[in-house]
């Protein structure tokens, strides 16, 4: 039922910017001709990606429920968020930076190096493809929960009937992206590099910081990624309080 006059522009505008910067051949259309470049409008129809993407008003079927949890049945802090698809990764990874631990490392070397308790690269690679993947039709939002010495994404919406969660883990050459047209603009903006390939990347950079694999499951009609820290550090955030 949407219309153009739901459409923010200037998140258009924003989007071609963020593209140009990573790219030697610049975009140099307009808002609404970039959409119609990128099939996000059909005349004057607007697609589903497209309201995802730049919608001005908040929307019911984009909502993500976050929270702090002290256990699986004690919440410290909750925030629901309910946007376009591009700041809510930007929020998500906001709540997730602010409520896990960091720490500083002397390394001989004049800055300090930052140590978080999870590697950030990582952890937005499961925040992109949860917001990317997730089966936007059903209505369920999806759930981050900070816990002190781990993250659990779920996110509405199973796999494909070709993949497996060994292909997950195993960077699978196949690649089906549930929502095409919003999987292709987070990779013009570089937020994805190539399809297929993300998970397989971020597991392993998980296994390079130190920690645990994590684990991927499917769970009442979506997939369930549990992501363990660094218990040291997690240790430390107790004993802090």
């Amino acid at each position: 039922d949407a219309a153009l006059v739901d459409i923010d522009f200037e998140k258009v505008y924003a989007v071609i910017k963020r593209i140009n910067q990573s790219r030697e051949t610049k975009l140099e259309e307009d808002p609404l001709l970039f959409l119609k470049k990128f099939d996000l409008i059909r005349g004057d129809q607007v697609t589903n990606a497209a309201l995802l993407l730049f919608s001005k008003k908040s929307l019911f079927y984009t909502e993500i429920q976050i929270g702090l949890f002290e256990t699986n049945t004690i919440i410290k802090k909750s925030l629901t968020i309910k946007t376009d698809l591009l700041n809510e990764v930007d929020q998500v990874m906001d709540f997730i930076m602010s409520h896990i631990t960091k720490e500083y490392v002397i390394t001989g070397r004049p800055e300090r190096e930052e140590r978080w308790q999870y590697p950030l690269s990582a952890i937005r690679e499961f925040v992109v493809n949860a917001v990317i993947h997730r089966d936007y039709q059903n209505g369920v939002h999806s759930q981050f929960k900070v816990f002190r010495d781990k993250l659990v994404v779920w996110n509405a919406g199973s796999l494909a009937r070709e993949l497996t969660v060994a292909d997950l883990y195993n960077g699978s050459e196949k690649s089906y992206p549930r929502n095409l047209k919003v999987a292709e603009i987070f990779k013009e903006i570089g937020l994805i590099e190539k399809y297929g390939s993300g998970v397989e990347r971020a597991v392993e950079e998980i296994g390079a910081y130190g920690l645990p694999r994590p684990e991927i499951t499917l769970i009442a009609g979506g997939v369930n990624v549990v992501i363990f820290g660094d218990e040291r550090l997690a240790r430390k955030k107790s004993s802090e309080k």
